[in-house]
């Protein structure tokens, strides 16, 4: 993550999966390196974020003989995005500010969510299945697919744990038979659970919501002594957020001597009048000026004097934690 900007780095897995002229299976395998740049405006290297891409478009041709076979030209689109997760600073609008409550009070209860963590790897997880009864065992595998889905996100010793299972298709080729050498074909399946324990650490008493992804993005089949395996890359994103309950309370001034409780999760909004600067206000809200300023975005130097006019000309009202 950048400042204003996500950098994407990553790789495109294809697979392209042809015959000979005797009807002979095929399997071609190849990962493309990608990177690219995407303008995220507000976005800091405090963030989390989760990348997401896939093959949108892919066009294959053969361009004759190569060196030791025949020769392919890909081309194709590559759609790739990224959300960030991080926390902001409340600012609300509306009625909240509206001149017309200045002589009131009010506390609006809100329900926000905080992240406290994150996490974004890649694991493999493995799993067999016994040759189907009655089939003869495949020579090789040319191609296989993996889906992957989530059943269940929790904790324990303090990590999430991600469960799941992955099912994987095998496209099954037998040895070459007859004068014509035909290939027989046929599929086979592996269904499997997956249990992952994310890297990453939950604060102690704190309530946790999961949020989990979870995209295969390689298969690696192989044929064992009784059966079929794989190894499946699996990329996991976990975000763990909590609910805070905040209150914003608003107040068009504050008497002599009067002042909130520093509560943790309490916005207070004050209106600047005409004869107000921020060093009055900083002095009536039992803070300091800069504080003040950087609080809400104002210009501030500390050589400026107090009495002179300040930059609340035109500012509506000031948000203070």
């Amino acid at each position: 993550i950048l400042t204003d900007a996500v950098r994407l780095r990553g790789a495109a897995q294809i697979r392209i999966l042809a015959s000979t002229e005797d009807g002979r299976p095929l399997s071609y395998s190849l990962r493309v390196p990608l990177e690219c740049e995407l303008p995220a405006e507000g976005a800091d290297t405090t963030e989390a974020c989760l990348p997401y891409g896939c093959v949108a478009t892919l066009n294959v041709r053969p361009t004759g003989d190569g060196e030791g076979g025949c020769r392919l030209e890909i081309d194709g689109v590559a759609e790739c995005g990224a959300r960030l997760y991080g926390n902001r600073k409340l600012s609300l609008v509306g009625d909240l500010y509206s001149p017309t409550h200045r002589t009131e009070k009010l506390v609006r209860p809100l329900s926000l969510e905080r992240i406290v963590g994150a996490s974004f790897a890649n694991y493999t997880v493995s799993g067999t299945a016994p040759f189907p009864a009655g089939e003869e065992c495949a020579s090789h595998i040319p191609d296989a697919v993996a889906t992957a889905v989530i059943r269940k996100v929790g904790t324990e010793g303090g990590h999430p744990v991600v469960l799941g299972d992955v099912r994987v298709r095998l496209l099954l080729a037998g040895a070459p038979e007859g004068e014509d050498g035909r290939v027989s074909c046929a599929a086979a399946e592996i269904n499997h659970p997956f249990r992952i324990e994310a890297a990453m650490t939950i604060p102690e008493g704190v309530d946790v919501r999961y949020t989990a992804t979870v995209t295969p993005i390689a298969v690696r089949p192989r044929i064992e002594d009784n059966g079929y395996g794989a190894d499946t890359e699996l990329s996991l994103s976990v975000v763990a957020t909590c609910e805070d309950s905040v209150s914003v309370v608003e107040r068009a001034s504050f008497s002599e001597g009067e002042r909130f409780a520093g509560e943790s999760g309490v916005i207070r909004v004050i209106y600047p009048t005409g004869e107000d600067t921020l060093w009055s206000l900083a002095e009536r809200c039992h803070t300091t000026p800069r504080a003040l300023a950087e609080a809400n975005h104002l210009p501030y130097t500390d050589n400026a004097e107090a009495a002179l006019p300040t930059s609340l000309d035109g500012v509506s009202y000031l948000l203070l934690e």
